[in-house]
């Protein structure tokens, strides 16, 4: 470029003509007995696709002398034609493009084995993402389960960041890509975990979700009995929990409870017995709230919290389908007695043989737990003379 520099404007358009809108060039001075004034300029590299004029002793690609010839200066890194076709030199199909432009607009190299520019696979199994601007390196991140998502946040990153011309600008966008990052990375997981959420879209989503924690948690709704959606999430563990210490711990572990107990009350009741917690509350209404044998509500307290516990759920351990809810006392019972109902009956004759006066009803329709079940209203047990 620099003894391209040496010809000025007023040499060039003494010595050629130049159509702007069909983007050729022709002599005006004889430069040859073949080359006459009139004649086209150049000669067609097949090649390279270009034409290149000889003016002294260079030979300069015609596509940069159209550049120069209109704009009387030379382009500051290049010019590329819209249509590829080098030698269409039409101004209309030229374009000068930055330094950037042709960094991100290259092809990946050849031994690149993503397919993608900027991507690579790491050590860790997983793809990673950088991109390089203003002669900085930077990194947009190293855990990508598949190349297609890595290459997505650097052409993201790309947009945005040609849209910026300072250093503000370029950290605005980094901090909006990390928040962006984190979104998309909710959102797959979120569609993964919750077929049945609320959003309609990625833009409601990151309208709602705008803050996203550093390390990758899972999405959670506040209610487990509704649909997560908007006013209805929050993230698996508190982010500002600080679990490096035992006191740190004990502060996650009561933060978490305190916002999401009925999230893990909800995971608990899926993992044991294969119902939700809407399906709990729903079973609790229909019993009145007390325990489907004695009829009595929950007394006994968590031993930890100090608050009564809630109604157990009873479920037949060879079948696994569940029967009702119980009071601890009598989930205990006939958990210990296994199910087994001749137990049960050698329980009551024990209970009778053991009673100075028992009064017990006889009607063979009633229930034969009931019958057994201190306090019940068709059984009288005194115990003593």
């Amino acid at each position: 470029m620099a003894r391209q520099m040496e010809l000025t404007h007023e040499m060039l358009i003494e010595l050629l003509d130049f159509d702007p809108v069909t983007g050729v060039f022709t002599w005006k001075v004889a430069r040859s007995n073949r080359v006459k004034p009139g004649s086209r300029a150049g000669v067609f590299h097949p090649a390279s696709g270009g034409r290149y004029i000889s003016i002294g002793d260079e030979k300069i690609r015609a596509h940069r002398l159209a550049f120069f010839y209109v704009n009387k200066r030379w382009p500051n890194t290049d010019v590329r034609p819209l249509d590829n076709d080098y030698d269409n030199c039409a101004i209309s199909n030229l374009k000068e493009v930055s330094r950037l432009e042709l960094q991100h607009g290259r092809p990946s190299q050849q031994n690149n084995t993503s397919g993608f520019l900027g991507v690579s696979f790491n050590k860790r199994g997983k793809w990673q993402s950088t991109l390089t601007w203003n002669y900085k390196q930077i990194s947009l991140g190293a855990n990508f389960d598949t190349a297609e998502s890595a290459s997505e946040v650097r052409e993201e990153a790309v947009r945005r960041l040609k849209l910026e011309k300072d250093q503000a600008g370029f950290d605005r966008v980094m901090e909006e890509l990390r928040v962006w990052k984190g979104q998309k990375t909710a959102w797959r997981f979120l569609n993964r975990d919750h077929y049945g959420h609320a959003w309609s879209s990625f833009d409601d989503f990151c309208a709602d979700v705008t803050d996203v924690p550093i390390m990758r948690y899972s999405m959670v709704p506040l209610d487990a009995r509704k649909p997560i959606g908007p006013g209805n999430f929050d993230w698996t563990f508190p982010p500002e929990a600080n679990r490096r210490s035992p006191e740190g711990i004990v502060a996650h572990n009561k933060a978490r409870t305190e916002r999401q107990g009925d999230v893990m009350r909800d995971k608990e009741l899926r993992k044991k017995y294969g119902i939700t917690l809407a399906q709990f509350r729903e079973m609790e209404e229909a019993q009145n709230g007390v325990c489907d044998i004695c009829h009595n509500p929950e007394s006994q307290e968590h031993h930890k919290t100090g608050e009564v516990r809630e109604l157990s759920v009873d479920h037949c351990h060879e079948t696994k389908k569940v029967r009702a809810l119980l009071c601890s006392g009598c989930n205990m019972a006939i958990g210990g007695m296994q199910d087994d109902v001749d137990r049960f009956y050698k329980a009551i004759d024990y209970v009778r043989k053991h009673t100075a006066k028992a009064f017990v009803c006889d009607d063979p329709n009633r229930d034969w737990l009931h019958v057994a079940t201190t306090g019940h209203p068709m059984v009288d047990l005194s115990f003593g003379a």
